[in-house]
């Protein structure tokens, strides 16, 4: 069976090279992959540690989107106390912040953003997210794949379709969930 760092490195590099040809696609194509690898992922969930500060702090947005965020997210589904400092820090970096959402927001093989709350730890750290660049990504979370699920519907992709609807979903519960400076003004 492949390693946890196999199938990251190769999410990793399948995301990268796909967003140069798939932008719109980019984080949908990355969803529909680790539905793939579901069974993996969640099973690897308790073995996954924490990615360190100065980790976070370096980390361009290929590192974010294919190291750090499924790791900071695979701590969020186990409630690992020690996961706000980490995303708080991912949060206040733009790169971060986005390769954080991409992970969050399209893999349906988390539970946490289908729950009828954020977790505490993803509340405390939006509320101290630059807001300006958080209600602008929040913004674009909502539009971007509620567009992008209307024209794969349009072209029979029902399952692409599905998958920006899920995304679009749970951006859209997490607008409604946190308070984060002009994110609700600004929809």
């Amino acid at each position: 069976a492949p390693s946890h760092s196999m199938v990251t490195a190769f999410l990793s590099l399948w995301c990268v090279a796909s967003a140069a040809t798939l932008a719109p696609r980019h984080a949908h194509g990355c969803a529909r992959l680790a539905r793939t690898h579901r069974l993996m992922v969640v099973c690897m969930n308790d073995a996954v540690a924490l990615p360190s500060l100065e980790e976070v702090a370096a980390a361009d947005f290929r590192v974010s989107v294919g190291e750090i965020a499924p790791r900071v997210c695979a701590a969020l589904e186990r409630d690992d106390p020690e996961v706000e400092p980490v995303l708080t820090k991912m949060l206040s970096r733009s790169e971060g912040v986005r390769g954080f959402f991409v992970q969050y927001l399209t893999d349906p093989s988390l539970s946490k953003p289908d729950e009828p709350e954020p977790p505490a730890a993803l509340r405390n750290a939006m509320a101290q997210a630059p807001p300006d660049m958080l209600s602008e990504l929040m913004v674009m979370n909502v539009v971007m794949p509620t567009a992008t699920s209307m024209v794969h519907h349009r072209d029979g992709d029902s399952n692409m379709a599905e998958s920006a609807r899920l995304t679009a979903r749970r951006a859209t519960a997490l607008v409604s969930n946190v308070e984060v400076g002009q994110v609700r003004a600004d929809m």
